[in-house]
């Protein structure tokens, strides 16, 4: 940045604020006032102001080229940036492509392995007895239970849906749910 660009934004910033319109407004109010009341010998520019409209005059005619100034290279900057926003979105779009493609290819993927998939004859089952949810379930394990705290709530004596007998059942996602193989057991 040259000292002219440091010298514009400097200069529109302090143009900008309540403290500069402030100053000015206590410096015109200052200048009339000694202007009108001081002794006549001591006053500098007499009632029509004149030197007042001079300064002003001066001020309007130079702040305008620097605020253009400032306002010019602010666009530049802005265009700058507007370059590089649209670099970003294009490569960012780019990505979006890449990944979309790579999505499709995995929903073809998992949509070509659900058509080699075996068909089973039956979902999970509604009631498990608690002797074949320890053995097919997929919470437990050679013994061990794996799962979360078990609750049991739904515990009643009715028919095991894995190997038919009456007895006390509960849902199958007591269990974590069935692996596969146990709708074998009763064809």
């Amino acid at each position: 940045m040259t000292l002219g660009e440091k010298l514009s934004e400097f200069v529109s910033k302090q143009l900008g604020t309540w403290k500069f319109v402030f100053f000015l407004s206590a410096a015109t109010a200052f200048w009339i006032t000694w202007n009108t009341h001081s002794p006549r010998s001591k006053r500098f520019d007499p009632y029509p102001f004149v030197a007042l409209n001079l300064c002003y005059s001066f001020l309007a005619g130079y702040t305008a080229p620097i605020l253009l100034m400032s306002a010019s290279r602010q666009a530049e900057l802005d265009r700058k940036r507007s370059i590089e926003n649209l670099e970003i979105d294009r490569m960012d779009h780019a990505h979006i492509h890449a990944m979309l493609h790579k999505i499709k290819a995995i929903e073809e993927d998992i949509e070509s392995a659900m058509k080699l998939r075996p068909e089973t004859s039956k979902t999970q089952p509604d009631w498990v007895c608690d002797d074949c949810g320890r053995e097919w379930g997929r919470w437990w394990d050679g013994g061990a239970y794996s799962g979360p705290a078990p609750h049991f709530s739904t515990h009643h004596i009715d028919t095991c849906d894995v190997c038919k007998k009456t007895k006390s059942v509960t849902e199958a996602r007591d269990y974590g749910f069935l692996r596969k193989g146990w709708d074998r057991l009763n064809p």
